[in-house]
């Protein structure tokens, strides 16, 4: 699939982001120094001294510097019919688990609705996709999993890029429902136990949804707590631009791309108010 090797570039990517040029001016210029002053002895020396300074300067450069610009899709938008359709099966049967947990059995057509604007709307999925999961949402809501195994389910059918939208788009449909962000966390607790989601994730695709207070809601985003170090705020960050990237999710159509540009977007927003506030 499209997309797959987005981890490979992102890699690269970072090897290239200037780490490592330090060590290497750092020793040639003590190589050139020590042997014009000392000569090939002073070379050899200089040529260690420049190294270790040039790494004391890198590691510098890597804790203060944003190496993170904000990823753009880079695959080809070679989308996969089947894809499309596996996952909006697999949308409609959780979207109908978490209305009956939720005992809003009297908004289907709410459910319905909802599904149809994430589908059509964010992720731009064609007709055929659309009617086969109203169809799926309708029998399933006729006889519904729970939501521990309609999310059981998808974690074994999808990709974690995948589930990532769908815990976004359940979100998303609690909101829709009325539930508040502490009931919609219940509901979707052994939903996202099952899919193998890490706490700060969920934490941060519910901080997407539910808008609490201003401050601690930009940690939420990055899944973290305000008490986090400097450090911490820059490897969650880093971590989520990895997961976020639209090229692993490219192959779903572009606007889902765009949606996964747009999911790190207010991460990044956060990230640098984060970081203006803190001063670093």
């Amino acid at each position: 699939m499209p997309g797959t090797d987005s981890s490979a570039r992102q890699g690269a990517g970072r090897a290239g982001d200037g780490r490592g040029y330090g060590k290497l001016a750092g020793g040639f210029l003590g190589l050139v120094l020590g042997t014009l002053a000392f000569g090939w002895q002073g070379g050899v020396a200089g040529l260690i001294v420049g190294i270790f300074a040039g790494h004391w300067l890198d590691l510098r450069i890597g804790d203060s510097a944003d190496w993170d610009p904000l990823p753009v899709p880079t695959a080809a938008y070679e989308v996969d019919d089947e894809a499309q359709r596996l996952f909006a099966l697999e949308v409609a049967q959780a979207f109908a688990a978490l209305v009956v947990a939720a005992e809003r059995t009297g908004n289907e057509g709410a459910a319905a609705s909802a599904l149809g604007r994430f589908l059509r709307d964010q992720l731009g999925f064609p007709k055929r996709s659309l009617g086969d999961a109203a169809e799926a949402l309708r029998r399933s809501l006729s006889s519904p999993a729970s939501i521990a195994e309609a999310c059981a389910r998808c974690a074994r059918v999808l990709p974690p890029p995948e589930q990532r939208l769908l815990v976004a788009a359940l979100y998303g449909l609690a909101h829709e429902l009325g539930l508040a962000a502490g009931p919609a966390r219940m509901l979707l607790r052994d939903g996202v136990e099952a899919l193998g989601l890490a706490e700060a994730d969920e934490a941060a695709l519910r901080a997407q949804i539910y808008e609490g207070d201003p401050q601690s809601h930009d940690y939420d985003l990055l899944g973290i707590p305000p008490a986090s170090s400097d450090a911490e705020v820059r490897r969650a960050f880093r971590q989520l631009a990895g997961e976020l990237h639209p090229d692993k999710v490219a192959h779903l159509g572009q606007k889902a791309a765009e949606l996964a540009t747009a999911q790190f977007q207010e991460v990044r927003g956060a990230y640098e108010r984060i970081r203006l506030a803190r001063g670093f």
